[in-house]
């Protein structure tokens, strides 16, 4: 029961080490569209939608 004690306190101790974030890479928001049509029926809102993200400097894929 010590050994697996041990292994869990070293397994946590690694868990919330600084190092165990550093290679983290920034992180990719996800925005979705919720609507009561169809999705062709709101290709025009999702275009809107798309050109004021890009007006407010975000770009689709990063």
């Amino acid at each position: 029961m010590k050994r697996r004690a041990f292994i869990v306190g070293l397994a946590g101790a690694a868990a919330l080490s600084p190092q165990a974030y550093a290679q983290q890479s920034s992180k990719v928001w996800l925005i979705g569209f919720l609507g009561p049509a169809p999705a062709f029926a709101s290709v025009p809102r999702v275009e809107a939608l798309r050109t004021g993200l890009r007006e407010l400097g975000y770009v689709e894929g990063k």
